[in-house]
């Protein structure tokens, strides 16, 4: 199976869904391989805002998709069922105001 092309980047919000294994080229010429598009232009991307360009050279020029839509939603149900589990786990680890925590009330 030969890799997908290139698809030119300008800048912008990230067009691809979070989920998707993605490829990207950097403006100096370093590759970013097999990463989730969400991580894709730095650690703290979530919001999309690692796919701006800023002009330095870790600006996304080109990046391919390696991932069908299928697994793509696959990942994603993935994803949000984890999210949601992390979310309960720090809901359920933070004391209610008024509630007697180790003998002090909070």
């Amino acid at each position: 199976m030969s890799a997908p092309d290139w698809i030119d980047w300008a800048g912008g919000y990230n067009p691809t869904p979070i989920t998707a294994v993605v490829e990207v080229r950097h403006r100096d010429g370093a590759i970013g391989s097999n990463r989730y598009a969400a991580l894709a232009g730095g650690w703290d991307s979530t919001d999309d805002r690692g796919w701006i360009h800023n002009g330095s050279g870790y600006d996304i020029v080109a990046y391919r998709v390696f991932s069908s839509e299928a697994e793509q939603e696959r990942r994603h149900e993935i994803w949000l069922r984890i999210s949601e589990q992390r979310a309960a786990a720090r809901l359920a680890a933070t004391p209610s105001l008024g509630a007697d925590v180790d003998g002090v009330v909070v």
